[in-house]
């Protein structure tokens, strides 16, 4: 059922040139078909992920994972028109380069700005702002009507998200950079209220924290940092349920301490007071300090900082250990099989030196052979875990492939990596599996054609043994004719005494 329903989805292709999402509704709906499939593995996912409870499932992910890729994949160029300037300027990856360079500059601005420009609306500062914030507005405007130029289907823009999300933000900013400017310019001051004044500047505000966001667009450009946003949201759920498991435990003992603590006390005069203790300097006692500090600034940075400490602390920095070991046990892998290799071919040339053997011209059979009895040679292939009476036995096997391929033995390094390729610790692979059946193949063969030879010569002992008879028969009676009756019945009684014996014979 599993093979049927992967089928299916292989099976699900559009015509050449319906990639984009708005071709794909215009080729027609999917099947019901496809979609009660669908509808079934989602039920199945649903009841794999309740079964597996909090912790991920390694299986579980790979195949929503081949799922996923199996369809064919979203890519919004196949949605641009085929002919022209500017769908071949929106697919030129120099377009998508500049853009994210500027991103960068922008956001490295923002920091910029946020420091030394003290004016609140953008015709207060200085010209150098006004400047560069009118380029990086006047950029992304082009970017995106560049963007929304080169959709064959403008209706298909409204589909992509991304294109959304730099809509949202490219509107923003037109509405901070040149509408609000344009309006506080035109208008009397003096005539403006000062709380519409204030609910301006409070929505400029907004936009410049939001204009951060666009920061997205960097993350989705480097794939390490995709796969470590998937991580994250892979180990979003049981990161929860430790955090909300962390705040029942805090919960329950900052009510027993303050239960028992006098009004007074230092760190649990109140529950609010007792949950803060417990949480900052009992669980996070290296940014307690900082929490704290901020908190008594403006008490909307307690549940920022300790969003931040959170995310940035507890789940990325476990995540740099994480791939911190899995990389240094990679590198101690590979060292270690450096140093087997090493020790390998260096014992190898020794052992060819001294049985006077040329490193250099291919090994047949017989000196493999020789080679492998060799007690010096034997103690090495041993000491790197290959069983050498195996490989005596797939010797023939071995040179028989050879022969195939037209060679006459095999060379030093070949030799050295089917040594190291021998190892009982090595993993099955897929290509071990192949390299099996075909051996077990020629096995078969091979019994085949001995069964056949001796069905054969079975075959010629029975007609020899008929002859015989006939012959013994014939002497047994030299007056009477072979074909009289009573002959053949002889014969016939004979002939069958020597085929009941001769079936287990």
């Amino acid at each position: 059922a599993s093979c049927q329903t992967d089928l299916t989805l292989v099976s699900e292709r559009k015509p050449k040139g319906l990639s984009c999402w708005g071709c794909m509704t215009a080729s027609g709906q999917t099947s019901s078909a496809s979609k009660k499939t669908e509808e079934m593995r989602n039920k199945q996912s649903k009841k794999k992920a309740a079964a597996r409870g909090v912790f991920g499932d390694t299986e579980n992910m790979k195949e929503k994972a081949r799922r996923a890729l199996i369809r064919l994949q979203y890519n919004v160029q196949d949605c641009y028109h085929e002919t022209g300037i500017i769908q071949k300027i929106a697919k030129h990856p120099m377009f998508d380069n500049v853009t994210l360079a500027m991103i960068l500059l922008n956001a490295c601005w923002m920091a910029f700005d946020l420091d030394l420009n003290e004016a609140d609306m953008l015709y207060e500062a200085d010209p150098i702002f006004q400047v560069v914030e009118n380029l990086f507005c006047t950029y992304f405007s082009c970017e995106l009507l560049i963007r929304f130029s080169a959709f064959k289907l403008k209706s298909n823009s409204l589909r992509d998200f991304w294109f959304m999300f730099d809509s949202v933000l490219v509107l923003l900013m037109v509405l901070e950079t040149w509408v609000l400017t344009i309006y506080m310019m035109s208008s009397n001051p003096k005539s403006s209220s000062d709380l519409s004044k204030v609910a301006i500047l409070r929505l400029v505000m907004v936009v410049k924290m939001l204009r951060i966001s666009r920061m997205a667009r960097l993350l989705r450009s480097v794939p390490e940092l995709v796969s470590l946003i998937k991580g994250i949201k892979a180990a979003s759920r049981p990161v929860v349920v430790f955090f909300v498991m962390w705040i029942i435990i805090v919960y329950i003992y900052a009510f027993v301490f303050r239960q028992l603590s006098p009004p007074d006390s230092m760190y649990f005069s109140s529950m609010p007071e007792a949950i803060n203790s417990l949480l900052l300097n009992g669980l996070l006692p290296d940014h307690a300090v900082l929490v704290n500090n901020a908190t008594r600034e403006n008490w909307v940075f307690w549940p920022l900082m300790l969003t931040f400490v959170s995310l940035a602390v507890l789940t990325l920095m476990n995540m740099l250990v994480g791939v911190l070991v899995e990389v240094v046990g990679a590198l101690a892998v590979t060292e270690k099989e450096g140093m087997t290799v090493s020790y390998l071919s260096g014992e190898l040339r020794r052992i060819f030196e001294d049985r006077q053997l040329d490193a250099e011209m291919p090994l047949t059979q017989l000196e493999f052979k020789k080679l492998v009895v060799d007690p010096d040679a034997a103690f090495v292939i041993e000491s790197v875990g290959v069983d050498v009476a195996q490989l005596v036995d797939m010797a023939h096997n071995l040179f028989e492939d050879l022969s195939k391929a037209g060679e006459i033995g095999f060379s030093f390094e070949c030799l050295v990596e089917l040594i190291l390729n021998m190892r009982g610790t090595n993993p099955a692979k897929v290509k071990d599996m192949k390299e099996q059946l075909k051996v077990i193949k020629a096995i078969v063969q091979e019994t085949q054609r001995a069964a056949d030879e001796l069905m054969r010569i079975k075959d010629e002992l029975r007609e020899i043994r008929q002859a015989h008879t006939v012959h013994e028969i014939a002497l047994s009676h030299p007056e009477s004719d072979v074909s009289h009756p009573e002959s053949v019945s002889v014969l016939d009684t004979r002939l069958n005494e020597m085929g009941g014996g001769g079936g287990g014979g």
